[in-house]
């Protein structure tokens, strides 16, 4: 999809029919990507696009997600991007909320929110 900028939505943000580059390594769910002492694990959580990911941060008594396009506090992404869908997204939230502990959830939009929260008062994570 980054190659292709109808798919990307490279002409929706106005930067045009320019191709791009294919990417140098694409992560996947699992990966650990570290960045001096911090480690950040990506959580594959497609529904918003297919390539949709959060990004985990563990730390000692802090966990940190980045939601991205995902999830939003009482909220969640927009599923109709291309190769977007609601029932994929519902996987994904599954998953989230799923996830052990709580988390500060940074996402790509909006005030940040935590995932204790999002439990109780998002509607989509309740299913």
């Amino acid at each position: 999809m980054l190659s292709d900028p109808a798919l990307s939505q490279a002409r929706f943000i106005g930067t045009g029919d320019e191709q791009l580059d294919p990417p140098e390594h694409v992560l996947s769910d699992g990966d650990k990507i570290t960045l001096g002492d911090t480690t950040v694990e990506v959580l594959h959580t497609p529904g918003h696009t297919p390539g949709s990911v959060c990004y985990l941060i563990r730390g000692e008594g802090k966990n940190i997600m980045l939601s991205g396009d995902t999830l939003f506090r009482e909220s969640i992404g927009r599923y109709d991007l291309a190769g977007g869908g609601f029932a994929t997204l519902k996987r994904s939230l599954a998953k989230i909320s799923g996830l052990e502990g709580d988390w500060r959830v940074y996402p790509g939009h909006g005030p940040s929110t935590t995932l204790s929260h999002e439990r109780k008062a998002n509607m989509y994570l309740k299913w």
